[in-house]
């Protein structure tokens, strides 16, 4: 995912589990234009991630993309404050016009 976005000319911060991502985002200020997060990570699930970064950011947009969703449905990933959801494997033409949506809007 990191390679593919950065040939897309984004900058890209790798966070290898949830709460690196929240002290990441916590000490930069809005210094992150979007967050992706799989669901399935170390310490939280990516729905408990966005959940903290809504405390954090409710501004900031999360997309959430996992290769199991028995336990993810809308309602709960909405209910999170996560902007969109994709299925491994990720839709990468979808993906980038999320991205271009999401982050026009930031900007």
């Amino acid at each position: 995912m990191a390679d593919l976005l950065s040939s897309w000319g984004l900058e890209v911060h790798i966070a290898y589990d949830a709460r690196q991502a929240l002290e990441s985002v916590g000490q930069a200020g809005d210094a992150f234009d979007i967050v992706i997060t799989d669901q399935t990570m170390p310490d939280l699930s990516g729905l408990d991630l966005a959940g903290q970064l809504m405390i954090l950011q409710p501004s900031l947009p999360v997309i959430l993309y996992t290769g199991f969703t028995e336990d993810v449905d809308e309602a709960s990933w909405r209910s999170n404050g996560i902007s969109a959801f994709f299925r491994k494997p990720v839709d990468t033409e979808r993906l980038r016009q999320t991205l271009t949506e999401l982050l026009c809007c930031r900007a």
